[in-house]
């Protein structure tokens, strides 16, 4: 019951944090405003590390679950330290050419 209680606290930090906008953490999501949720990128992060990936990322796929972070907000991560994954960077820059 804690543990719940817990994380419904950290939720509704975060969702204060990001502006309302789509954030899930550790399994547990909640959304707001989601006009634009299908016209971004999500992104998945690990909160032990400060790290990002795209979701297509195989690092990304690694990250447990209690350890996940997902949201379509890049100046969410950002804001917190986030860096961008090297792999991903290396898959983008492919990709673009």
């Amino acid at each position: 019951m804690k543990r719940i209680i817990v994380l419904a606290f950290v939720l509704i930090i975060c969702l204060c944090s990001c502006g309302g906008d789509y954030i899930e953490v550790s399994g547990e999501s909640s959304k707001a405003t989601l006009s634009h949720l299908n016209e971004g990128t999500l992104y998945f992060a690990n909160t032990k590390g400060l790290t990002y990936h795209y979701e297509s990322c195989y690092v990304a796929k690694r990250i447990k679950e209690e350890n996940l972070l997902k949201t379509y907000e890049l100046e969410y991560l950002t804001a917190r330290g986030y860096k961008a994954c090297k792999i991903c960077i290396e898959k983008q820059k492919s990709a673009n050419g």
